[in-house]
């Protein structure tokens, strides 16, 4: 798709909008992502980008409702604001990909991606993912490149479990002299797969763990997941023999099955 007012956005390289986007009073938001970056970078803080554009409807309705909430302008004041005009400042679109609107970024002061939301967010909820992003930032920038299993957990809290499955898969690798370290970081991992939307990879997962952890407690819980997971994907001739499974290696959690509505598969 592409957006009116390209050929203004050409001449900068992170995008200038030739006037400053209309926001809310309370918030202070920049218009210039390089100098938000600079910013941010000099002052150890994460960025929040709201991507907006005039003809949306739900960006509108964010400046009048989640960006004046109390909760949400209290913990702005630890991040750099950023406005960015879709319908101008296309460089911004195209480096981050941003195809819906409002999108909101949450970026580290190199402009690397925490994590992203996007459509409507209420305050209860984007305040929430500000204040996990927030109070895990500094930890973040020195485990930016060391602690995958860690930065799993920090991608999950901030909404990103699309990233934290790349930092899980990274830290099962280095956890083979643990096993059971290893074991709880693979169910984080199927886990961070059910939220990212891969149910496949997770039951892969699941299924192993289910078969080859070394505590049985985990070993039966990934079996009763596994059961609602493959349910919930329509594999039902697959749910019904993970069941029987359960039933036979582990009958204490079969009602447990049954509080997720698999007591059978359909």
């Amino acid at each position: 798709m592409r957006f009116p007012g390209r050929a203004l956005a050409l001449a900068a390289l992170l995008g200038v909008t030739p006037a400053a986007a209309e926001v809310e009073p309370g918030l202070r938001w920049m218009t210039n992502l390089g100098d938000a970056l600079e910013r941010a970078s000099a002052e150890s803080k994460p960025i929040l980008v709201d991507v907006w554009a005039v003809w949306c409807v739900p960006c509108k309705q964010m400046d009048e409702t989640t960006y004046k909430d109390a909760t949400v302008v209290a913990e702005a004041g630890q991040f750099v604001l950023v406005k960015i005009d879709a319908d101008v400042q296309i460089p911004v679109i195209d480096r981050y990909a941003v195809e819906a609107f409002p999108t909101i970024l949450i970026l580290d002061g190199k402009g690397g991606e925490i994590a992203r939301y996007t459509g409507y967010r209420r305050a209860t909820d984007l305040s929430a993912r500000m204040r996990s992003v927030r109070e895990g930032y500094t930890r973040y920038l020195e485990s930016r490149d060391a602690d995958d299993e860690w930065m799993g957990d920090y991608l999950v809290a901030a909404g990103n479990a699309e990233g934290a499955t790349e930092s899980y898969r990274k830290a099962v690798k280095g956890l083979e002299g643990d096993p059971e370290r290893r074991d709880a970081c693979e169910q984080r991992l199927a886990a961070a797969y059910v939220e990212a939307g891969k149910h496949k990879q997770a039951t892969v997962v699941y299924d192993r763990l289910s078969r080859s952890a070394a505590d049985p407690a985990l070993r039966g819980q990934a079996l009763l997941t596994l059961v609602k997971t493959q349910v919930a994907m329509g594999r039902r001739k697959d749910a019904q023999a993970s069941l029987d499974r359960l039933s036979r290696e582990f009958p204490d959690l079969v009602p447990g099955a049954v509080e997720l509505g698999v007591e059978k598969a359909p």
